[in-house]
């Protein structure tokens, strides 16, 4: 029996592909294939972003044939969790395959196994992406004048956020607001010389979740 699986998130991105492997009982083969389709918020890689659902997609096969009607037993461990939690049952169709959508607001990883042999089975993580937005106050203004910045965290955490300036070498940070209770941040930047200033704001990963980056906004400065 072999089990191939796929996750795919509610939005286009980057795409990685990997392969794993693991012997299971009985003569049985447990295998584990993704394409991870995320949008990182600028980031490559595999995951989603929080408040977005990604779709798993496994299938059952024995000898080359989809295992019609398969009980496939799904849990999950959410990052900070010794242990996976309950399982569920997913039945797979007549081709073999077994379709569900997940929205964890932690990294989590899945385990799937044969609910006929649970020593076939496969594992995969799938990371949560800080959301992170970003607003500025206005879009043009003269030189020497106080732009502000303001935005977002999510999930709620607390501590600070880098505001970036894409610059000629690359991305330097300008300020180090604090998140307040609410996961807010707002900041003050000083457009000293004329020019088009594009900036975005990031948040480190933390345990539970991977790190996040705004879109970019772009303000003139004359």
């Amino acid at each position: 029996m072999e089990c191939t699986g796929e996750n795919e998130a509610d939005q286009g991105g980057p795409e990685r592909d990997s392969d794993r492997r693991s012997r299971g009982g009985a003569g049985h083969e447990a295998g584990e294939s993704g394409r991870d389709r995320a949008r990182r918020q600028g980031e490559p890689g595999a995951g989603i972003v929080h408040g977005r659902t990604a779709v798993l997609r496994f299938s059952a096969t024995s000898n080359g044939t989809g295992m019609a009607g398969a009980r496939i037993l799904v849990s999950g461990r959410p990052a900070g969790s010794a242990a996976f939690g309950p399982a569920r049952v997913v039945t797979a169709t007549a081709t073999g395959v077994a379709e569900f959508s997940v929205s964890p607001a932690r990294t989590t990883v899945y385990r799937v196994e044969l609910e006929a042999d649970p020593s076939v089975r496969a594992e995969r993580t799938l990371a949560v992406h800080q959301r992170v937005t970003l607003a500025a106050s206005r879009h043009r203004m003269r030189r020497g004048g106080a732009l502000q910045l303001s935005g977002r965290v999510a999930p709620g955490r607390a501590g600070r956020v880098s505001i970036q300036l894409l610059t000629a070498s690359g991305w330097r940070t300008v300020a180090r607001p604090k998140l307040s209770a609410r996961s807010a941040f707002h900041a003050t930047v000083v457009a000293a010389l004329p020019g088009r200033y594009v900036l975005r704001a990031v948040a480190a990963a933390t345990a539970q979740n991977a790190g996040g980056t705004s879109a970019s906004v772009t303000v003139r400065v004359r």
